[in-house]
């Protein structure tokens, strides 16, 4: 291959909530992949990164808003995923920026609400509150039913949460990606299933065992490579609800995630990814 030195930044334990082995095992199957066809690859954790040296490409899977911005100054080299997207990638944020390229969503997020009237309030409810954090802790992502128990968490979070989504009733998808070349779907609670096959937080409950909805997958693909696009991730995942009537709608989206589902085949993509993206 044509990359003489290759940089792989890992993601700090911190940002990898429940998940610190499974973010690892897919940072280092792409380091070994890429070891194998020839490249020198040199690994640190984002905790360990002071300086950006020389290399030809850099692969991150970096959280950090202070490492984000260094390495937004490194000059001329590729890097992967780019550190002004993660940047970017922030709940509100990220869900006006789908909303602006008409992508399905749960919902217009709700800054500040509309209304703190307990009638006016209950036409939004039940939703999800999100904070424009990166998910380190369970309070990051709540799920609220009533009036009141919205209240109580606005007022408890002191200014943390930026984003109200509306419950969509569904079958919640998990789905991941690499550019336009890999693409793999499942259920967060399969229909065969009492609980999901993992959970951060737990929050899968919610929309519980999947019914198997029928739904347009060649759709799902197509909204989550442009979703990709529009944020600025050559590797993602997230998450989408699909409807009794088989509508799609994205309520979450995430740089880089752990594949480990499908680990082997994702880590070839993005090692492909890579060799395209230096040729």
């Amino acid at each position: 291959m044509n990359c003489k030195h290759i940089l792989g930044i890992s993601r700090s334990p911190r940002f990898s909530p429940n998940s610190e082995e499974r973010d690892a095992a897919i940072f280092q199957a792409v380091a070994t992949c890429l070891r194998e066809r020839g490249a020198i690859v040199t690994t640190l954790c984002e905790d360990e990164l002071s300086a950006v040296g020389s290399a030809d490409l850099i692969f991150s899977m970096a959280r950090g808003e202070a490492i984000n911005k260094l390495l937004a100054l490194a000059p001329n080299v590729p890097i992967i995923n780019r550190p002004q997207s993660i940047a970017h990638n922030r709940a509100r944020l990220q869900q006006l920026q789908l909303l602006r390229h008409k992508l399905p969503s749960a919902c217009p997020p709700y800054a500040p609400l509309p209304s703190t009237d307990t009638e006016g309030l209950k036409a939004l409810l039940p939703a999800w509150l999100k904070t424009n954090g990166d998910g380190e802790t369970a309070t990051d992502v709540r799920y609220v039913e009533a009036p009141n128990e919205l209240l109580k968490a606005l007022e408890e979070g002191k200014g943390r949460y930026a984003l109200l989504m509306k419950h969509i009733t569904g079958d919640l998808v998990k789905f991941y990606g690499v550019a336009d070349t890999f693409f793999h779907w499942q259920y967060a609670t399969p229909p065969d299933a009492a609980s999901a096959s993992f959970s951060k937080f737990g929050n899968e409950r919610i929309n519980g065992r999947a019914a198997g909805y029928e739904f347009d997958v060649k759709a799902l693909q197509s909204i989550a490579a442009t979703a990709a696009r529009t944020i600025g991730f050559d590797i993602y995942g997230g998450d989408a609800v699909i409807t009794a009537q088989g509508e799609i709608f994205i309520i979450d989206f995430n740089d880089w995630p752990s594949f480990s589902s499908c680990r082997e085949e994702a880590a070839e993509a993005i090692v492909k990814h890579i060799i395209k993206y230096n040729e």
